[in-house]
């Protein structure tokens, strides 16, 4: 082979070569703001989730005193640094304490508007040794891990309809969350705002960021039990959903308040199915004063972020529902990593991540799984 030849060859290998390692995102300055705009490319095809099951937990099994009422629903799940895992319902304010293995334990809060009561139990957190139950408008029980009751609070001066506490690396942030439906104009404008607490006085805290949402989204408050726009925080940063039918994105602030980063990824409009549009139409008919539209899914449905910074995305995928096991892995850079598949039943609506562990709830059949969990 002549000389020219190896080089033209060598050449040709190299810039395949060079080819194959192109990135698969762009970062751009604009404004002072990071941008990085992810190609529907996977940078990194072989990564691997390892999951370890360490609690499988049946409710319908649970064995309870014969005073305690049973578990018949349940919306949040937390723990404790021992394991022990505490739910709650949102309707009947009952928390129920549980040790690893599903064993009852004990139970503590209860409806009412009393002192340790409430009407709701919207959220709980376990941070450190005190268990807070949030209830409607910013009432927050305070107890010890044995579910004796310490205090109550008040927080955010109790002007938003309902509350989250969350807890990530000694900061405490609060999301709150309203709505107001202009019947002129057929329209649910939803406000978001988010607070850093003092962690030594819950009830002292400085405003991060407040947004308003106007978009037309009325199929998603029926759908998806009014979840609006969404948020998650590590350590200094706040990520927020940009709530589009059009744009998956991700803006990200520091605990000032500033926006400091975009995370994009490239996509197109997703039509809603036509079992979706026909659940909305036959909810359209029998509340024909509200407005409902069912002809796009928003680009995220849920969104979290996990123990080593990572965002975990449940994206709208063209003919699937909204109860589909598909995540965009994103790492603390907002690089896309790969859309991984968790191995579990569609039933299993939702993920936590807490104490290090992965929690998966599925409601309709009253079970929790918790994992130990690492990727490879």
């Amino acid at each position: 082979m002549k000389i020219s030849h190896i080089t033209i060859l060598l050449i040709v290998t190299l810039t395949l070569l060079s080819c194959s390692k192109e990135k698969n995102y762009t970062v751009e300055i604009k404004d002072g703001i990071e941008i990085i705009r992810n190609k529907n490319i996977e940078s990194t095809p072989n990564l691997q989730l390892d999951l370890n099951l360490i609690s499988d937990i049946s409710l319908d099994e649970l064995v309870l005193p014969d005073s305690i009422p049973a578990i018949n629903s349940f919306d949040n799940v937390v723990l404790d640094s021992e394991g022990n895992i505490y739910i709650s319902n949102f309707t009947n304010s009952i928390v129920y304490k549980l040790d690893s293995k599903g064993n009852y334990i004990t139970n503590f809060h209860r409806k009412g508007q009393g002192p340790g009561e409430s009407l709701i139990a919207d959220d709980i957190a376990v941070i450190k040794d005190s268990v807070y139950v949030v209830g409607e408008n910013g009432k927050v029980a305070v107890y010890n891990k044995k579910g004796d009751f310490l205090k109550q609070l008040r927080l955010i001066e109790g002007k938003y309809e309902g509350l989250q506490i969350k807890f990530s690396d000694n900061k405490v942030i609060c999301a709150t969350r309203s709505a107001n439906y202009d019947l002129e104009k057929e329209m649910t404008y939803f406000l978001i705002g988010l607070f850093l607490l003092d962690p030594n006085n819950f009830e002292k805290y400085s405003k991060i960021l407040e947004i308003e949402s106007s978009e037309d989204l009325n199929n998603y408050r029926y759908l998806m039990g009014g979840i609006q726009r969404q948020s998650c925080f590590f350590k200094d940063q706040v990520f927020v959903e940009d709530l589009s039918f059009d744009d998956y994105a991700i803006d990200i602030y520091n605990i000032s308040g500033e926006k400091i980063k975009r995370i994009e990824k490239q996509t197109r409009r997703i039509p809603c199915s036509d079992k979706f549009k026909a659940e909305v139409k036959e909810q359209d008919e029998k509340a024909p004063w509200v407005k409902f539209v069912a002809d796009y899914m928003k680009q995220i449905l849920r969104m979290y972020v996990d123990k080593n910074g990572y965002l975990w995305i449940k994206p709208a995928i063209e003919g699937l529902e909204f109860d589909h096991q598909y995540y965009d892995i994103f790492n603390v850079e907002g690089i896309f990593l790969k859309r991984i598949k968790l191995p579990l039943n569609d039933s299993f609506e939702w993920l936590y991540f807490d104490k290090d562990k992965l929690i998966v709830r599925d409601p309709d059949n009253s079970v929790i799984n918790i994992f130990d969990y690492k990727f490879l």
